[in-house]
């Protein structure tokens, strides 16, 4: 975020709905059935779940990037339906 010239700080959970409109990004409920309405650059969040929150970015092509384990790291995966509640959106796309 940084290098795109947002300043935005470190974030989990609840934070994102703080910091995010704050330096202008929307925010869209999304049920994570329909992936058309993704467009690159989307960042995936939910709040909730088994594990705590997760955040994943669309990096189009059907594809994310994500923590998914501390022994994996950060990588890229196949998009999947995780349970998502919204995604964060730069208007200016």
């Amino acid at each position: 975020f940084k290098e795109a010239g947002f300043d935005v700080p470190i974030c989990h959970g609840d934070d994102y709905n703080e910091a995010f409109p704050a330096i202008g990004f929307e925010r869209h409920d999304f049920d994570g059935t329909d992936m058309s309405v993704l467009q690159r650059g989307d960042i995936l969040n939910k709040d909730h779940g088994p594990a705590g929150g997760h955040t994943e970015i669309y990096i189009g092509g059907g594809q994310v990037v994500g923590a998914h384990s501390t022994a994996s790291g950060v990588n890229v995966k196949d998009y999947w339906n995780d349970d998502w509640e919204y995604f964060w959106r730069w208007p200016g796309k």
